[in-house]
């Protein structure tokens, strides 16, 4: 998960392409998992349950906020479920753009 923060953190500072709006969340969901990070690592024998679902809601926030973020980069939000099955393409080895109409082509990378 501390990875996953600071991925989180540099993508949003790096990667101008993404909108501004989901690249701000993404630092502070980033900043938010290495503070939840650190701190389950501090307890981790006390609160070990408390630690267990601390991380499991953060992980899902950083997935639907890194979902967010290559979204944006076409356009798209986490509005339509069929726009977050696309982010599953993006993330699995897709090149997605868009042709003359707009309309959005998947191709395999090989």
């Amino acid at each position: 998960m501390t990875i996953v923060g600071v991925a989180g953190i540099t993508k949003g500072i790096l990667i101008d392409i993404y909108s501004k709006k989901y690249r701000v969340v993404n630092i502070l969901v980033g900043v938010v998992t290495l503070i939840i990070s650190v701190m389950a690592f501090a307890s981790a024998e006390e609160n070990y349950i408390i630690n267990i679902l601390a991380l499991s809601i953060i992980l899902i926030i950083n997935i639907l906020c890194r979902a967010a973020l290559y979204l944006s980069e076409f356009g798209l939000s986490l509005i339509h479920i069929k726009n977050f099955k696309l982010f599953f393409y993006i993330i699995s080895d897709y090149l997605i753009y868009a042709d003359g109409n707009g309309d959005l082509v998947l191709t395999k990378m090989e």
